[in-house]
């Protein structure tokens, strides 16, 4: 298999292969994408017991740098690079010299720092031949070993899923069984310790394992041993791919939250750790707090400044707090198709205008990150009809974003449809402005996909500005479909309605997510909110949450939400008319859903939406 037909190459810029005779440097360097800005990305020194191995691993390494620094929202690109060699016994100065030496051919494109097997001391020490290096301890600038912020970050994100599964606000009573306890894993323990956790851990450095573990009360077991502890918490904190079809049997945590790279061995073992009801912190997320220490380097070379600690805290809230932006940052970071619609002042376009998006071509797992620009004028009107599709049966990862501003008197309906396979993972983000007088409708009917999500956030910021959201959506087996939004009624004199219903049967389940925020000033506001399921199973569930959030007084506002089955008088009044019961419940089911197509006013598109939903009926 050449590089490029590598699963792992995944589009990367540049990879970069460097040898030194008289030091004996072997290092690869990859530069997956500068999208954000330069490449940034430790370096790690490893006894692989090949090169095929060491680019194996640069690939997957560099790759996940790019998703890890667009959920922390930092101004830097992915990138790593790997030496080839052990740590204990074949490194010099020399040799970081002759890497330094190494890494200044690229020009800045790529930015070096520690990771496994390389220190604070190794990179001062490539320093002294290049400028593109960070993670420094001398100088204004410096931010010293990352270890700890890491750590800090895994700290904080296990206390996140604890609170998220067992409704508590520290680890006391917990097990965390810890895989590794380098710089890393042995800051993390002492903080899981003085949480309250009960620690079991394992390392190949047997000294060191007794050096914590006496510190920490922990447990300690062999290396192979650390799948089999009853914990309620995974804590992969070595190397990557820990996480594969041998441990997984072994596994009966129920949440994994760790501070290694890559610890899904191949993208489907997300999705069976998925299925099986364990909560996989992405190691992207939860252990960038390192890099974001390095960032506060950079950003302090930048700017002539000097490291300041509550940058760090600062982007260290957006790793394990409010992260709902995550998906729009890694869109900006990897975005790789999209398109742009823009309508002109007082332009009635009359035919709605139609995008197909088809995932899946190919039974490898992938990826793909479309970005939409929509533009509607003053006084303009448009249709818009997006179809999302899935072909093939192998797994794939969707993320959407669509911007659109609706200027002054202008009309826009924007219509979706969902439709993935049950291998894919769908998420958009939506963001609209509303101007003065202006009205934006939109549809969206989901019916498939392993995991949905559709994220919308509407500001109405002119008087006069209305918005409708209104949805449908339609799932089986074990498919879970999550509809958020969040509506601004900004300014005085809006309104908005927004409607949703939904159909679950097997085990599928749904999640609303509704918020209509009116601000102080926004008088006369009238917002209505209102989702409505049916349960066609006993094991289907739904969890509703409309919200209202009002400062201003004069408002007509409210909310609500229904679930239940079908009405049993009216199945037993078609019954008794002589319609089987299987027709009957797919009757009942049609009319519950029929409200909301009819409000489509072109008949075309009610046709279009009205066969698929009947599809779906028939596959029951």
């Amino acid at each position: 298999m050449t590089l490029f037909d590598s699963p792992s190459f995944a589009n990367h810029e540049g990879v970069h292969a460097f040898y030194d005779e008289k030091t004996g440097l072997k290092a690869i360097a990859a530069v997956h994408s500068t999208a954000r800005g330069p490449a940034v990305g430790g370096t790690r020194m490893w006894n692989y017991s090949t090169a095929a191995e060491a680019l194996e691993d640069v690939l997957r390494l560099s790759r996940g740098m790019s998703y890890k620094n667009a959920v922390a929202d930092l101004e830097m690109g992915g990138g790593k690079s790997v030496i080839i060699g052990d740590s204990r016994t074949q490194k010099t100065p020399e040799l970081f010299q002759a890497f330094g030496r190494a890494i200044n051919t690229l020009g800045g494109i790529y930015y070096a720092a520690e990771d496994v097997g390389v220190s604070v001391e190794d990179i001062a020490e490539a320093r002294k031949e290049t400028e593109y290096v960070v993670g420094l301890s001398g100088g204004k600038e410096g931010s010293g070993d990352p270890s700890p912020v890491t750590a800090e970050g895994v700290f904080r994100s296990t206390l996140t899923v604890a609170r998220r599964l067992w409704k508590q606000d520290d680890l006391t009573g917990l097990t965390v069984a810890v895989q590794g306890i380098g710089h890393v894993g042995g800051y993390l323990a002492d903080k899981l310790h003085k949480a309250g956790a009960k620690l079991v851990m394992t390392d190949v450095n047997t000294g060191l394992l007794e050096e914590v573990s006496a510190r920490t009360g922990a447990e300690v077991v062999a290396p192979d041993a650390i799948y089999d502890v009853k914990a309620h918490i995974y804590a992969p904190c070595a190397l990557g791919a820990t996480l594969n079809p041998q441990t997984l049997d072994r596994l009966s945590a129920k949440a994994v939250v760790g501070a290694a790279n890559n610890q899904l061995a191949t993208p489907g073992i997300g999705r069976i750790l998925f299925e099986r009801g364990v909560l996989y912190a992405p190691d992207y997320v939860v252990n960038g707090g390192g890099i974001i220490n390095v960032a506060s380097e950079m950003a302090a070379r930048n700017s002539g400044g000097a490291y300041d600690p509550a940058w760090v805290e600062a982007h260290m809230g957006s790793v394990a707090g409010d992260t709902h932006q995550a998906m729009l940052a890694l869109n900006e970071a990897m975005m790789d198709s999209g398109f742009v619609l823009h309508v002109p002042k007082g332009v009635a376009i009359e035919k709605p205008l139609e995008v197909v998006y088809v995932s899946g071509l190919s039974d490898d797992p992938v990826a793909y990150f479309p970005r939409n620009l929509i533009v509607i004028e003053e006084a303009a009107q448009a249709t818009l009809v997006k179809h999302h599709v899935g072909r093939g049966a192998g797994a794939y990862f969707a993320n959407a974003v669509t911007e659109i501003s609706v200027d002054a008197g202008a009309v826009f309906r924007h219509y979706k449809v969902q439709a993935e396979s049950i291998s894919a993972t769908h998420v958009t983000t939506l963001h609209a402005r509303v101007g003065r007088d202006a009205t934006y409708e939109s549809f969206q009917l989901s019916i498939g996909g392993l995991l949905s999500r559709s994220e919308s956030t509407v500001t109405l910021a002119g008087e006069g500005a209305h918005a409708g959201l209104h949805g449908a959506y339609m799932m089986r087996g074990n498919e879970h479909c999550d509809n958020t939004s969040y509506i601004d009624m900004a300014v005085p004199n809006t309104t908005c309605k927004q409607v949703y219903k939904g159909v679950l049967d097997d085990a599928a389940r749904a999640v609303f997510q509704g918020k209509i925020h009116v601000a102080r000033d926004a008088q006369k506001a009238d917002g209505r909110m209102l989702n409505k399921t049916l349960l066609l199973s006993n094991e289907a569930e739904i969890d509703t949450k409309p919200e209202l959030e009002i400062y201003a007084d004069d408002v007509v506002c409210g909310h609500g939400a229904t679930c239940g089955r079908l009405d049993d008088a009216s199945l037993f009044y078609l019954m008794s008319r002589g319609v089987p019961k299987a027709e009957a419940e797919t009757m009942l089911t049609r009319a519950f859903l029929a409200e909301m197509i009819e409000q489509i006013e072109d008949e075309g598109l009610n046709d279009t939406l009205t066969r698929v939903i009947e599809d779906w009926l028939l596959e029951s």
